[in-house]
């Protein structure tokens, strides 16, 4: 499998568009408070009042003319629609304004067949985002979401005003210490290195292999579940047999700890921005060159340190990283019984999503692609819009 390229449209400031809807109040209000504290974020970098108040009200426009064309949380849940392949040569006249040959070629240093089109509504309104007329606003708005990402990360004052918009968003009562926001941070951009030491610590290689014999006996069950199974054809039941052999399983932590991060420049001199300016222009070269490689079904999506378990269909593989393989969950010290009426069903709930309305649409290899026959197809979106 090759790795291709993918256009996705940009977010909103808020979390989902919900929050935009007329009768939502809390939207309203944490719209006012962004307002309030991006003009305050301005101001601290040197900007006069009345002229942040202005590129705020600029941004607040950008974002406001996004509102009907981003997806909702409704649409983004449907992971087929996000698979929309374009040829190059439709996709580079999509913009009146914008060099998109350009854009694309020189960031992956070739010139692709297809692209991907993540979501299609803003290619179709492109020039009615991006024009002369918007330009003020774009810049505004790039100017404002640039210095709110970054704040937390200029220093402490800067941390505690984001913050408070922060508070607001999340509801919760008081910001994280220095040292708490200090230790998430770093644990999120050196997430599979903190995540491989958590692992081997706390859980290990034998439990790592007691795991993997369990996720192999629950694929097993499955695959005598389908044998027996009285509405799907032989031919849709080999193929889904196929795909839950093909299964990559994933427990605990990585074997080995990609190499991205010893490229990593770390400079005790330099400002925390600068470090991880740098590092955030490695991460995103290193994403770039994946153009030219493989597909390395191989790789953790996950580090070991995080409480969650996933099946990915775009890469037919499955993921259980060590802080979720603990008691009650699971231990070595638990019996089998415990083991699996904990664990267990969350292991088994991860490989249904194989063959869920979204997983079930993606092959063996995690390609897109249709391995049902007509009717058994047809039989399985029946039963699911009866679920």
């Amino acid at each position: 499998a090759k790795n291709v390229v993918y256009v996705q449209g940009t977010g909103l400031i808020l979390p989902d568009k919900s929050y935009y809807d007329e009768k939502n109040e809390s939207g309203k209000q944490l719209l006012a408070k962004y307002a309030e504290i991006a003009g305050r974020l301005l101001s601290m970098i040197g900007y006069k009042l009345d002229e942040a108040k202005e590129i705020v009200e600029h941004a607040l426009a950008f974002d406001k003319s996004l509102v009907p064309i981003v997806k909702s949380s409704e649409e983004w849940a449907d992971y087929t629609k996000v698979y929309n392949p374009m040829k190059f040569s439709e996709f580079i006249n999509k913009s009146d304004n914008l060099d998109l040959k350009s854009l694309v070629v020189d960031l992956i240093n070739d010139t692709p067949e297809k692209v991907i089109i993540e979501e299609p509504r803003y290619l179709d309104n492109l020039n009615q985002l991006v024009n002369d007329d918007t330009f003020e606003n774009i810049k505004a708005w790039m100017m404002v979401k640039f210095l709110t990402s970054n704040a937390s990360i200029l220093d402490e004052e800067f941390r505690q005003t984001i913050g408070e918009y922060n508070l607001a968003l999340s509801g919760a009562k008081e910001l994280k210490n220095r040292t708490k926001y200090a230790y998430n941070f770093a644990a999120g951009i050196f997430s599979q290195v903190v995540g491989t030491y958590y692992g081997k610590k706390y859980f290990g290689e034998k439990a790592k292999e007691d795991v993997r014999s369990m996720v192999k006996k629950m694929i097993s069950i499955y695959e005598q579940r389908l044998a027996k199974n009285t509405w799907l054809s032989e031919d849709t039941k080999k193929k889904a047999i196929v795909k839950l052999d093909k299964i990559v399983i994933k427990v605990g932590y990585p074997d080995k700890i990609d190499d991205i991060y010893s490229k990593f420049d770390i400079n005790e001199n330099d400002s925390l921005y600068d470090n991880v300016s740098r590092i955030r222009k490695i991460v995103t070269q290193n994403s770039l060159d994946q153009y030219h490689k493989p597909v390395d079904r191989t790789k953790w999506l996950m580090p070991g340190h995080m409480v969650n378990a996933c099946y990915d269909p775009s890469r037919n593989d499955i993921t259980f990283p060590a802080a979720i393989l603990q008691a009650p969950f699971y231990s070595l010290e638990q019996t089998n019984s415990e083991n699996f009426g904990g664990i267990g069903a969350v292991i088994a709930h991860e490989i249904s999503h194989a063959f869920d309305n979204n997983g079930a649409q993606f092959d063996e290899y995690g390609n897109m692609n249709n391995w049902w026959t007509e009717e058994d197809y047809a039989k399985f979106k029946e039963l699911n819009i009866k679920m």
